[in-house]
């Protein structure tokens, strides 16, 4: 079983792919490696998270800031369609190779919503969604709707809220061993609280959002 929160969700697809093509149960053209999933790292530019072109950066300050958020990140968007999609053959829920949870955040609540592969209300949702409603990081980047999930309205980044290090959903699934990869470091413990409602708009409601969850 796997879990991921923000972009640790890209390393839990990712690592869907990997390990189908080490149990020898990927199909040869959909075969992702280690080294494919390095190259895809160490290849990566701002350019292909978000928009940095001169129509871009005007767009942030007439239309993006006004919107609630800053950066544009529809080159992720393509990006992830391109190799999750096109390269991993992972293009809804229930294509994942393994169980895997995938965290996101309610904006309005704080509280963390977990999508399942195993969950058939989430079987059919698009990966590419998920994922990028994983990473939407509060002020940065915008809120993300899920393709035919209804229930909350858009979600921010998965990392913002409980799942930070999605260990809970392993709890409870009484993992007998439980293996955490996580940027953080040190031994100071971290409080997470659910985020506060406030009635204020666009970038500053969010901007309060945000680090009410941190």
């Amino acid at each position: 079983m796997i879990a991921g929160a923000s972009s640790g969700s890209l390393n839990a697809v990712a690592l869907n792919a990997i390990l189908r093509t080490e149990d020898g149960e990927s199909p040869a053209k959909y075969s992702y490696t280690w080294d494919d999933y390095k190259k895809l790292l160490f290849d990566l530019r701002n350019s292909d998270v978000y928009d940095v072109s001169p129509g871009g950066i005007v767009r942030i300050f007439t239309n993006n800031i006004p919107s609630g958020y800053i950066l544009n990140t529809a080159p992720l968007l393509k990006l992830l369609k391109k190799v999750i999609e096109g390269k991993m053959d992972f293009k809804i829920m229930k294509d994942l190779y393994l169980p895997t949870y995938i965290s996101t955040v309610d904006p309005v609540t704080g509280k963390e919503y977990r999508f399942s592969n195993r969950n058939p209300q989430h079987a059919r949702l698009p990966v590419v969604d998920v994922l990028m409603a994983s990473c939407a990081i509060p002020i940065a980047f915008q809120l993300r709707k899920i393709k035919g999930f209804s229930k909350v309205r858009a979600f921010i980044d998965g990392g913002t809220g409980r799942d930070g290090i999605p260990v809970e959903a392993m709890r409870k699934e009484n993992c007998e061993e439980i293996y955490v990869i996580s940027k953080m470091r040190g031994n100071k413990k971290k409080e997470y609280k659910t985020g506060i409602a406030i009635p204020v708009p666009k970038l500053l409601k969010n901007a309060i959002q945000a680090f009410e969850v941190l």
